[in-house]
């Protein structure tokens, strides 16, 4: 069920309504931002929801726009539900397709979320499984170009299903965009770099505010956290899920082993006593 609502809402991100009134309504808050992509509707890059297992990674970054490119691999408005699903859950998973057609080592800002999410963790960060990536506003533009206008709109109709999709336990906010808007929508000072025990999407969560990773100036955790802070951000982490994916494969694997017990001739003596 809740895999089934997770999908409903990606997709829903994916074909937001806002898309065509935008496209005709030269007044709509959103007309900037989707009128970067001209042209035939069909080749339009959707709105992207999140990148990676949101909903089991324990960190998950926060950004502004996705930036976008025309010689990426991205889903259209004409790829399939299907295609588009397996795409943004799927999209950095070294045994998909989709990490092959678009090396996560190329992009600059997927390296650094991987750089301060293995900072977090102490050891080495799975892309799409111990962190995954959102923002504030989903359509792509180049250079946060729109972002301004669009954003309001996006943050009240997706912001919070998102975040109620996600089982993060700190959220980090990448950037002056999604450090203003999420200050702003959760009531907390955007002049501190780390929050504890926020209240967000059903789920008590610690928030962590970062520059962007393109700003010229330090951006590591030790360069923008105290040691206090990093130790109680590193024992939350620690507190919840140690690997993400692993606890289900673990459930799996005793149920199997349940299950043939029970039903084998030894098995099946003993149950009968």
């Amino acid at each position: 069920m809740a895999n089934h609502r997770r999908d409903e809402l990606l997709i829903a991100i994916t074909r937001c309504s806002h898309l065509d009134d935008a496209r005709v309504n030269p007044s709509h808050p959103c007309t900037a931002i989707v009128g970067v992509q001209e042209g035939d509707t069909a080749k339009f890059q959707v709105p992207e929801p999140w990148s990676g297992h949101i909903e089991c990674a324990p960190i998950l970054f926060v950004g502004s726009n996705p930036s976008i490119s025309e010689d990426e691999v991205f889903p259209t408005s004409s790829w399939s539900e299907a295609k588009t699903k397996d795409f943004f859950q799927r999209r950095f998973d070294k045994d998909g397709c989709w990490a092959k057609r678009m090396p996560f080592n190329g992009v600059k800002y997927w390296t650094s979320a991987r750089k301060r999410a293995t900072e977090l963790l102490e050891r080495t960060a799975v892309e799409g499984r111990y962190f995954a990536l959102t923002e504030v506003v989903h359509c792509k533009s180049k250079r946060e170009q729109g972002v301004k206008d669009a954003l309001p709109a996006c943050i009240q109709r997706w912001f919070d299903k998102v975040l109620s999709q996600s089982a993060a336990r700190v959220i980090v906010l990448f950037g002056a965009h999604a450090r203003d808007a999420c200050t702003k929508h959760w009531n907390i000072d955007g002049g501190r770099s780390v929050h504890f025990d926020v209240a967000i999407g059903g789920r008590s969560r610690a928030v962590v505010i970062l520059p962007h990773p393109g700003a010229f100036v330090p951006k590591t955790l030790d360069a923008c956290t105290s040691a206090e802070e990093r130790r109680r951000l590193r024992a939350i982490l620690r507190e919840g899920q140690k690997c993400p994916l692993r606890g289900s494969l673990r459930r799996w694997l005793i149920w199997g082993l349940l299950v043939a017990g029970i039903w084998s001739p030894f098995g099946l003596s003993l149950y009968r006593g």
